[in-house]
């Protein structure tokens, strides 16, 4: 075990006797959650009495206080009651158990991408579809912007559906209920404006303002997914009136760049991408080092190669 393991099953074991005597509480268990990327995360899972949703505490904040002996072992557990017994009092953790109905699974399904050669252990059991270098799969959206989960292969026995049932579920979100944000980056741009007085980078920053866009969806969360919705993709290059590319931002969104007025190399474009996805992109976030480009003729995207 490394030493993050022992410290979440000696957590675990003093919080299951802290909270021994209460009766909503009927369990406690260090768990191992696989992320995207490989990324792994420690935490408690913490078993509720009238829910078979589990109360997951993550550890990451904890364990380093803990091994630099700044926070005792003691005074850690009692602080992670605190939070189990507040988070306990919220209804929504009582909420968030889907009705294994089809019918309601198929209204909240979405694409989402990940890197495919870095996911290649979860690819195995869930559905998928490869796309250039990346892996498309679905998530059913439990509530907005707070809890999403993976379709598995598991979901898809126990519904009997195919992977193309799962393909216009996700579909639906762009074309029936319009899930799709494209917005200037001249927001994001305000910011750097506000810290630069050199006319040279405000001309800079103008010009990027017409040229960059930011494609998400409306909760900003997996909205990179959109890259696989074909009709998104099409209304984007309509909005522009010009081919255009993509560059990955992260799995949550994508910045566009029209395709005629961009001027910018495309392997400066690939070093761009490379650089931010070292320097200001979540290890858990990260989605591809490469830079796409979406043909309005051909009605498809494809990798550029430099």
């Amino acid at each position: 075990m490394t030493t993050h393991e022992v410290i979440a099953e000696e957590l675990a074991k003093k919080i299951r006797f802290i909270l021994k005597d209460e009766e909503n509480i009927t369990g406690v268990r260090p768990i191992t959650v696989t992320k995207n990327n490989r990324k792994e995360e420690i935490g408690l899972a913490v078993k509720m009495a009238d829910t078979p949703v589990e109360m997951i505490v993550h550890l990451p904040g904890y364990i380093p206080r803990v091994i630099r002996g700044s926070l005792s072992m003691n005074d850690c557990a009692e602080e992670m009651v605190s939070v189990i017994r507040e988070n306990m009092k919220n209804e929504e953790y009582k909420n968030l158990v889907p009705p294994m109905e089809w019918d309601y699974w198929k209204e909240r399904i979405i694409f989402c991408v990940i890197n495919r050669k870095e996911n290649e252990e979860m690819l195995k059991k869930i559905p998928h579809i490869p796309f250039l270098d990346l892996a498309v799969i679905f998530r059913l959206v439990i509530e907005p912007g707070y809890a999403t989960a993976v379709i598995t292969n598991t979901v898809m026995d126990r519904f009997d559906i195919r992977l193309v049932d799962l393909i216009r579920a996700a579909e639906s979100q762009y074309a029936e209920k319009n899930n799709f944000g494209f917005e200037p980056m001249d927001e994001i741009l305000a910011d750097y404006r506000a810290e630069t007085e050199n006319p040279k980078n405000e001309n800079v920053i103008r010009e990027a303002e017409n040229l960059m866009w930011v494609l998400s969806n409306r909760e900003k969360e997996f909205g990179a997914g959109l890259i696989a919705d074909r009709a998104a993709m099409e209304k984007v290059g309509e909005i522009l009136d010009d081919d255009y590319y993509i560059l990955p931002s992260s799995i949550h969104e994508l910045i566009v760049l029209k395709a005629s007025c961009s001027g910018v190399p495309e392997r400066y474009m690939v070093d761009i991408v490379k650089q931010v996805n070292r320097t200001a992109v979540l290890e858990k976030d990260w989605l591809s080092d490469h830079v796409y480009y979406y043909s309005r003729k051909q009605k498809k995207v494809s990798l550029v190669e430099v």
